[in-house]
C-alpha cells in the first residue's frame, strides 16, 4: 500500500472510530485527500482514483481500528509517521459529538492512543505536533485566540 493512501485511511478510520463522521471531520479528511491526490497524481494518475474511491467506500465496517496496525506499517519514514499523527489528530479535535465529556470522544481518542503506540514517536514530539496542530484549527476557527496564535505563533516555537 501506497503511504499516501495509507495516511489518509488512519485519518478516516480514527475518525470513524466512534460509528460517525462529522462534517467537520470530513472536511478534514477532504484536505488531507486533496493534499494525497496531488502527491498521488504526480506518481501515479491511477492512485487518484483509487484515493476518491477510499473516501467513498470510508466507513467504520471498512476501517476498523484493529487495522491500523497494516496501515502505520506502510509508513516507511518518520516524516511519514508525523503527518499521521497530525492528520489523525486533526480530525479528532475538529469536531466534538454532544455527550462527550472532553475535546474529543472517548471512542476515537482510544483509537488515537492505538495508533500513539504504533507509531512509536517521542512523547515531546507528540506534544509539539499536537501543539502545531492545535494552532493551526484555532487559526482556521477565525476565533481571536485563534488570530493571535496565528500571529505570534513563531514566538512560542509553533509554526
Amino acid at each position: 500500500m501506497d503511504a499516501e493512501l495509507a495516511l489518509f485511511r488512519i485519518g478516516a478510520t480514527v475518525a470513524w472510530a466512534d460509528g460517525e463522521l462529522s462534517d467537520e471531520e470530513r472536511q478534514r479528511l477532504d484536505e488531507a485527500l486533496a493534499r494525497a491526490i496531488t502527491e498521488a497524481s504526480r506518481k501515479d494518475p491511477d492512485q487518484r482514483s483509487q484515493l476518491d474511491r477510499s473516501l467513498a467506500a470510508a466507513n467504520p465496517a471498512v476501517l476498523p481500528v484493529e487495522g491500523l496496525d497494516d496501515l502505520v506499517a506502510a509508513l516507511t519514514t518518520p516524516e511519514q509517521r508525523q503527518q499521521a499523527l497530525q492528520l489523525a489528530y486533526g480530525v479528532i479535535r475538529s469536531s466534538r459529538r454532544a455527550g462527550d465529556d472532553g475535546s474529543i470522544n472517548p471512542r476515537e481518542r482510544q483509537a488515537y492512543g492505538r495508533l500513539l503506540s504504533l507509531l512509536q514517536l517521542d512523547p515531546d514530539l507528540v506534544t509539539t505536533l499536537e501543539g502545531e496542530v492545535e494552532v493551526e484549527l484555532a487559526r482556521t476557527a477565525g476565533t481571536p485566540v485563534g488570530l493571535l496564535a496565528g500571529q505570534f505563533a513563531g514566538l512560542i516555537g509553533w509554526s
